[in-house]
């Protein structure tokens, strides 16, 4: 039985998430709709992230699996391209006929591996078609192929990295993106204040203050990195120098606005001892919390970004975050950032097959803390 693995790109401001819900549009009910009309089977997606109403992701990724009997090549086709042990990526996995074309007969190694490789793009282009025509621009399936049996878009990943994007003054709101949350604060966030904050965060701890805990399931959680930090703001053209017989010295701040050093004769002597104004910072560019870590509970990304948010409003200290995440327990202090700034950026996964096997048993493990933490 086939596995097919898909690397998905969507906006979610139009969806109620990532699950199928009744009477709900949902990116999972796009989807299977779209495979189930292509592949005439019932599909049952597996996700990496469940992802709440009105998150995005660039690199979602998914998994279903199809019957040996819905137009593939016979696995001793395509045997020769295939490391037993390497094929966890889905690059050059057993081949697939999705187009249910005819290959019989053919025997060249290198026709049928560009077969192979066309076929994977050309399911993916059907996908994307299929969507298009329902009037669904919102989501691309950017790639598809066939992984090991092995492969769980779920519990086979090393870990999930998110971005939640922070629009903290005017000059940050970009009526074009609608991955950044507009934020309106009375003044710009202290970021160098929220990443140290963050660094609460990094390490295995129980995050019960900074999710919904879902019944029955642990909260304990590994944060391998978590950064905050100001993105670059756009570029601004300088404008000219004066050539009569005063000069305006101009300068550009981090902002890209310019400022403009006192008028004075070319004449002076003292020139060239014009003090620089004092230059403000920079506060052009929007808040990026880059977090990165094994796994995540549901609204997690959302409550600790919640969390920094204050921090860096000057509400509460990193000394607050630091106890509420030893306290364990659930508070309506830990604010719930909207969903509209976060997206998915990536998840990874081993290279090899045992690699894959080994980490699908860890993460369905149970997780506690040791005794005494």
């Amino acid at each position: 039985m086939p596995r097919i693995r898909l690397d998905i790109a969507y906006n979610g401001t139009d969806f109620h998430g990532w699950a199928d819900q009744p009477d709900q549009r949902t990116v999972q009910g796009d989807l299977t709709s779209a495979l189930q009309l292509i592949t005439q089977q019932d599909i049952q997606l597996t996700v990496a992230g469940r992802t709440d109403a009105g998150v995005h992701a660039t690199r979602q990724v998914a998994h279903f699996d199809l019957p040996d009997n819905v137009g593939f090549l016979q696995r001793t086709q395509c045997e020769q391209f295939v490391d037993a042990d390497t094929v966890a990526k889905g690059i050059d996995a057993p081949a697939t006929s999705i187009l249910t074309q005819d290959v019989t007969g053919i025997g060249a190694q290198d026709e049928t591996h560009q077969l192979f490789q066309l076929e994977q793009y050309a399911f993916a282009r059907r996908i994307n078609s299929v969507l298009a025509s329902r009037g669904v621009t919102d989501i691309v399936v950017t790639a598809a192929s066939v992984v090991s049996p092995q492969f769980d878009a779920r519990f086979g990943a090393l870990y999930r990295k998110y971005c939640y994007r922070i629009g903290d003054t005017f000059a940050t709101w970009q009526p074009t993106r609608t991955d950044i949350f507009r934020g309106k604060f009375p003044l710009p966030l202290d970021v160098e204040l929220m990443n140290r904050a963050a660094q609460v965060f990094v390490g295995e701890h129980d995050f019960l203050a900074f999710a919904k805990p879902r019944e029955g399931a642990s909260t304990v959680r590994e944060i391998f990195t978590f950064s905050v930090y100001r993105a670059p703001g756009p570029p601004v053209e300088k404008p000219p120098l004066h050539t009569d017989d005063t000069k305006t010295f101009y300068c550009s701040l981090p902002d890209g606005s310019a400022c403009v050093e006192p008028t004075v004769h070319l004449g002076e002597q003292n020139a060239r001892h014009l003090v620089a104004p004092k230059i403000h910072p920079d506060t052009s560019g929007h808040i990026e919390c880059w977090v990165q870590g094994d796994a995540f509970c549901h609204s997690q990304v959302r409550f600790m970004v919640g969390a920094l948010i204050d921090v860096g409003r000057g509400l509460r200290d990193i000394e607050w975050v630091v106890q509420t995440l030893a306290a364990r327990q659930r508070t309506p202090k830990v604010q719930l950032a909207p969903a509209c700034g976060l997206t998915l950026e990536q998840v990874a996964y081993p290279e090899t097959v045992s690699a894959l096997a080994e980490q699908s048993k860890r993460a369905k493990r149970v997780r506690t803390l040791p005794a005494g933490r």
